[in-house]
């Protein structure tokens, strides 16, 4: 085992966006909406299409050109409050970031 390797074992792990041991990796799910009741946990929607690429790292950089070769640009995103998603505004209808709090 060469002294790279070994050292990097050594450290203790990361946790969440940045563990040594999960692949960054982009998800686009397509949603469409259903006629069905809304509850408190369940929203009148449904998954159709999903992609995911596996990329480098999570830059806006590296992300918004993969989002408007993969995404219609009369699209609507919904997504969570990440830096990385800034310029998606200027690619599709409507970007709705979302702070998601710890608890849930």
């Amino acid at each position: 085992m060469n002294e790279i390797n070994k050292d990097e074992k050594e450290k203790p792990l990361k946790r969440g966006r940045v563990s040594q041991k999960k692949s960054k990796t982009l998800v686009i799910v397509e949603i469409k909406p259903v006629e069905r009741k809304t509850t408190k946990t369940v929203k009148p929607r449904l998954a159709g299409h999903l992609k995911m690429i596996v990329i480098n790292d999570l830059k806006s950089d590296t992300i918004a050109p993969l989002v408007q070769e993969n995404v219609s640009d009369k699209a609507i995103i919904d997504s969570d409050g990440s830096t990385s998603y800034v310029k998606l505004k200027d690619i599709v209808k409507e970007h709705r970031p979302q702070v998601i709090l710890k608890k849930k």
